[in-house]
C-alpha cells in the first residue's frame, strides 16, 4: 500500500486524517523490526489452540443471570493426524468472571 492509500484507509476506518509524511515516518520507524520478524527462523512445530464460547441466561436461585461456557482444545500437528484428546471446558457463572 502507498502512504496515500494508508492515510485514506485510516481516515475511512477511524475518521482521523494523517499526512502522508506522518505515515511514511511511522512505517519507516517499524520497517526494520518487521523485516527482522519476517526473517526469523521458524520452529519445526507450533501447537494449535482452538477456542469457542457461548453466553446465555440461566435461572439461579430464582434469578436470571448471565452465564457462559468457554471450550478450548490444544493440539500438536501429530494430534491433528490422530485425534485422541478431548476438549477442556470451563464454566463461568454470572458476570463475576471475565
Amino acid at each position: 500500500m502507498t502512504t496515500r492509500e494508508i492515510s485514506g484507509h485510516i481516515k475511512e476506518i477511524y475518521g482521523i486524517e494523517l499526512s502522508t509524511s506522518f505515515v511514511s515516518g511511522a512505517t519507516d520507524a517499524v520497517k526494520q523490526e518487521v523485516v527482522a520478524w519476517q526473517s526469523r527462523p521458524l520452529k519445526q512445530m507450533y501447537p494449535i489452540l482452538y477456542m469457542d464460547g457461548i453466553r446465555f441466561s440461566v435461572r439461579d436461585n430464582g434469578k436470571i443471570i448471565d452465564a457462559g461456557m468457554i471450550a478450548s482444545q490444544k493440539e500438536t500437528p501429530a494430534q491433528l493426524v490422530c485425534r485422541h484428546d478431548t476438549p477442556t471446558s470451563h464454566f463461568l457463572e454470572g458476570n463475576n468472571h471475565a
